[in-house]
């Protein structure tokens, strides 16, 4: 048997969320604005622990990230610069103008 129906290619559930102009699209739009510049970061920086590296935000000018010791906040303060306009960069937002970086160790 044959179908007379055309077959519909599949979506996914994402990318209908992200052309969705809701709240919940607008949510999915910047969860995937924030993966890709975690992916883009750890890329990048390549240190050891570089993995427990999450950003958490972007607000005001700020990208917050959120690292779980205090040493490794402190070599990313080191690099806030480089880090600022790598995510600006893969990003393509001219706003980011600062690091903020927080501590929460891992339990």
């Amino acid at each position: 048997m044959s179908r007379s129906e055309p077959t519909r290619p599949w979506k996914t559930i994402r990318s209908v969320l992200a052309g969705d102009k809701s709240v919940l699209g607008a949510l999915t739009r910047r969860t995937d604005e924030l993966r890709r510049c975690e992916e883009s970061l750890k890329g990048y920086l390549d240190l050891p622990g570089a993995e427990s590296l999450r950003v958490a935000a972007i607000e005001g000018g700020a990208l917050i990230v959120i690292v779980d010791s205090a040493a490794r906040g402190a070599r990313l303060r080191f690099l806030a610069p480089q880090i600022v306009a790598r995510a600006s960069r893969s990003l393509g937002r001219t706003d980011l103008d600062r690091l903020e970086i927080r501590i929460r160790p891992e339990r």
